[in-house]
């Protein structure tokens, strides 16, 4: 959804978009099996040629499992605050300025037109989710469904084609 900032009033603009996340190029190349929704209510806000962006980002991602590489689905329930400056803009900051942690905050755009998919897509790649496994009084994954022996077995040889199978023969040596 492309929002041309003509188009935002003085008193701002809301937005709700609905993406789903296998239509976000960067995410899949973070995790390829993406099937997840993602919904954010976003109020827009133009000063002085920056837009303010601000609302919440909920729906789910997948992420791979840090324990068996698995892609597993994380909840996302997260706040959006950014301002959004022209490119121009940015290029003509000195280089050598210090950052605030307010500065952190802020993504730049090109043209005339913000693209909410493209900061949609940005937040959840900054979102910080839990992509580890959890183990139940079994010690087998609650998303996975596997235990570390069934990972990384004994014999190394049934662990080929895993993606950390060469990891454990390394710990070993």
């Amino acid at each position: 959804m492309r929002i041309h900032l003509s188009q935002i009033p003085e008193a701002g603009l809301a937005c709700d978009l609905r993406v789903s996340t296998a239509d976000l190029p960067r995410l899949r190349a973070v995790c390829e099996e993406q099937d997840g929704k993602l919904e954010a209510a976003l109020t827009l806000k133009e000063r002085g040629g920056n837009v303010e962006v601000q609302g919440r980002l909920t729906g789910t991602v997948s992420v791979s499992c840090s324990r068996c590489a698995e892609p597993i689905p994380v909840p996302v329930d997260h706040e959006i605050t950014v301002t959004m400056v022209p490119e121009a803009k940015g290029r003509a900051l000195d280089a050598d300025l210090r950052l605030s942690a307010g500065d952190l905050d802020v993504s730049f755009f090109d043209g005339e037109e913000l693209d909410l998919r493209e900061i949609v897509e940005e937040e959840v790649l900054l979102f910080d989710a839990d992509g580890t496994c959890v183990e139940d009084e079994d010690g087998r994954c609650v998303r996975c469904g596997m235990t570390m022996e069934e990972l990384f077995p004994e014999d190394t040889n049934d662990a080929v084609g895993h993606p950390f199978a060469d990891l454990k023969h390394l710990l070993k040596t």
